[in-house]
């Protein structure tokens, strides 16, 4: 764990986790908190889900665009026009009543999301170097896993203790503190930007970035098929609060594989992410087939144990291959693709479970990883090109 270590004593990398958790739990649960609200005011789940579904798309497609501002005229400024004006309109929602306003005040809250965790990503090398870089992705990767599974439980319980609104406040709070914390990281405020940064379009004529949103593509439609299978098996058993489990024990192994990853892997990362991706296929398929309540949850565990270090391969690789001063907008192109791709799996995963049980959700998620694993395998000498890094 030397690494870690490492990583852990620059003081910029403490002050840079320190801000993104608050951040990372803010975002993963601010879609519950919304849905719930929604209803909560509304009565309506047709509404609440209209209303999330305009705060991902505002989110999902102006991505790229707010990373490629944050290229072009660095990190503060951006952040500085963002953050207030996400933190007010989604704190605005706690006190708004009227359907149409609620709606809106979601799309502007998607519109304006501030682009911390791409920013946050750019910012790992110049802080710890090239070195440290796959260790810092590592605690990356294990800080957006433990999110993703706490952050909806923590909204849950809020919403149970006290109301909808509190969960608003308390994604606000977290996102304001976070975001005023990160723009205070040194290396943030000296992140001055390229005025003849490429852009999306610049970043997408990379045949690296190309590979990365394909491959991003097919971990978003495994996820989206995972976040809808492994409740549908809970469902189909009888087990009522089943599918939280199964979820968590797969984030469970994913965060045991990252950290190995950050701390011992010490191949490339194209041969690296080969192996994770098809680690993380074949425990899926094995998973799919129906079987006792033990052997399920141990092939979730070794599927994390494939998806934790995948994750760490491909942020490692989406900053090998970015273009010169275009890495904001290159992570933010990926988190965009990947997200837009969630809803896919998530689609096919239920037509699948629908039409031949609920362990079938599995197996488009096997396929997806499986597709991923081709296209490295297919692209390889694409990857293995690096770039010279600028900020």
């Amino acid at each position: 764990m030397s690494a870690y270590s490492a990583v852990l004593a620059n003081g910029q990398a403490r002050l840079l986790i320190l801000a993104m958790i608050p951040v990372r739990f803010g975002y993963a649960m601010a879609g519950l908190a919304m849905v719930l609200l929604i209803r909560d005011r509304t009565g309506s789940f047709a509404l609440a889900g209209l209303g999330l579904g305009l705060f991902s798309l505002g989110a999902g497609l102006l991505s790229p665009l707010r990373g490629h501002l944050v290229d072009t005229m660095g990190q503060t400024k951006p952040l500085m026009v963002y953050l207030p004006v996400f933190c007010a309109s989604f704190a605005i929602l706690a006190l708004a009543h009227d359907a149409t306003l609620l709606i809106v005040l979601c799309t502007i809250s998607g519109c304006m999301s501030p682009p911390l965790l791409a920013s946050s990503r750019a910012l790992w090398r110049p802080i710890v170097g090239p070195d440290l870089v796959r260790s810092a992705y590592a605690l990356d990767s294990i800080a957006m896993q433990a999110s993703q599974v706490l952050g909806p439980a923590l909204t849950a319980a809020l919403v149970a203790a006290w109301n909808p609104e509190v969960a608003i406040w308390a994604v606000t709070v977290m996102v304001a503190f976070g975001g005023v914390l990160f723009i205070l990281v040194p290396a943030s405020r000296a992140w001055t930007g390229d005025r003849n940064a490429a852009g999306f379009g610049g970043a997408i004529r990379s045949p690296g970035i190309r590979v990365m949103l394909a491959i991003s593509a097919a971990f978003g439609t495994a996820w989206g098929a995972l976040c809808v299978g492994l409740p549908a098996i809970s469902v189909e058993a009888g087990w009522k609060f089943g599918g939280g489990i199964l979820l968590a024990l797969l984030a469970l192994g994913s965060v045991l594989g990252g950290t190995w990853a950050g701390a011992r892997a010490k191949r490339g990362p194209v041969r690296s992410l080969i192996t994770s991706l098809a680690l993380l296929a074949v425990a899926l398929f094995l998973a799919a087939i129906p079987a006792p309540l033990p052997v399920l949850l141990t092939l979730l565990v070794i599927a994390g144990l494939g998806m934790g270090p995948a994750q760490v391969f491909l942020l490692e690789l989406i900053d090998r291959v970015s273009p010169a001063g275009s890495a904001v907008t290159a992570f933010a192109s990926v988190v965009a693709i990947e997200g837009a791709f969630v809803g896919l799996g998530a689609y096919l995963a239920g037509r699948a479970a629908d039409g031949g049980g609920a362990h079938a959700g599995l197996v488009v998620a096997g396929l997806a990883e499986l597709v991923a694993v081709a296209i490295v395998v297919a692209v390889r000498p694409t990857l293995n090109v690096k770039r010279q890094w600028a900020a």
